[in-house]
């Protein structure tokens, strides 16, 4: 299930405001897919498959998303909205 942070939702009214409503709420609804299949079906995993990795679960990618809201405060203004998809992502991935 998904759950939406501060950033995220960040993310949807930028993704709106520069590709237009049904456009960016296509890319979000993209962006919610990727991250819903990579929460239930890869992340989890890691720590099994991966004992000796820091924790790159659910848990870590949240408090990342967090982290990076917390840091760029007011700065965020300054990314459009295709620079911060590919922050978000890359924070997935």
């Amino acid at each position: 299930m998904h759950v939406e942070f501060p950033l995220e939702k960040k993310l949807e009214q930028s993704l709106k405001r520069d590709f237009g409503s049904a456009r960016g709420k296509s890319i979000f609804d993209d962006y919610v897919q990727a991250k819903d299949c990579l929460s239930s079906d890869i992340l989890r995993y890691i720590v099994g498959a991966e004992p000796s990795l820091t924790d790159h679960g659910v848990d870590h990618i949240q408090n990342v998303l967090e982290n990076v809201n917390l840091l760029l405060k007011d700065d965020i203004k300054e990314l459009n909205a295709a620079e911060l998809y590919v922050l978000i992502i890359s924070v997935l991935f």
